[in-house]
């Protein structure tokens, strides 16, 4: 079977490791649906990487062997590399992930180093639903606030009651004033939202003698009765 082998500079190496990836926080916990870069690098020959990843391409850079893998986690929280059994990541750090690879590495005296990269955190995400304009589900790529939500959702539809917007959290729900006229307001606005975090933005109520005229005029239609309004 061909090998693919690409020789090439440092600098393009740090360039294809940079591209289109995250910057995750130490505790950030991976789920299902993230997507990974795994690296790993061997101080030896390709005879070394092959005896793990002998249908990967690889990258050789002076004494230096690297084979780069882009990963998403499986829905039952399980990452799959060539040669190695299936590996339990979910709900474990970067740190701890690249921990259960190496314990998985066995190249005798060989000198190796593995990172583990975020590329995309798709189990990281938040819900928006009610009275927006682009409703839905959104990833949480950064730190974001309840305002940034909203404007992420297309902001508030005309009919949106914004003073009293719902935060469900964990089972809890909040409700959060986003009227922002004054500077309670913007802070309740402000709060930085969670993974899960779900934003039901209401309806406001009709006022009553609309409510009823529409009753009435949903009786009539049905009865083909006239019932006057007092």
């Amino acid at each position: 079977m061909l090998k693919t082998v690409f020789r090439v500079s440092l600098s393009f190496i740090i360039l294809f490791q940079s591209a289109g990836l995250v910057v995750a926080d130490s505790s950030y916990c991976v789920g299902p649906g993230d997507e990974l870069s795994v690296n790993v690098r061997v101080q030896g020959t390709l005879d070394d990487m092959n005896k793990l990843f002998a249908n990967s391409p690889l990258v050789v850079m002076g004494e230096s062997v690297y084979s780069q893998h882009r990963i998403t986690v499986a829905p039952d929280g399980f990452i799959s590399l060539p040669s190695m059994p299936p590996i339990d990541v979910s709900g474990k750090t970067l740190e701890e992930i690249k921990d259960a690879i190496l314990n998985r590495l066995d190249f005798g005296t060989k000198a190796y180093n593995v990172s583990v990269i975020l590329i995309h955190p798709n189990s990281y995400a938040y819900y928006v639903s009610g009275e927006v304009k682009n409703a839905g589900r959104y990833i949480l790529e950064r730190p974001t606030t309840l305002m940034e939500a909203v404007g992420a959702a297309g902001g508030f539809t005309e009919k949106a009651l914004y003073n009293k917007v719902r935060l469900l959290r964990n089972g809890k729900i909040s409700i959060v004033n986003m009227t922002l006229d004054d500077d309670e307001k913007i802070q309740q606005s402000n709060v930085i939202l969670k993974p899960n975090d779900t934003i039901l933005v209401p309806r406001k109520k009709l006022p009553d003698t609309l409510t009823a005229m529409l009753l009435l005029s949903i009786i009539s239609t049905i009865t083909g009765v006239y019932v006057a309004a007092k």
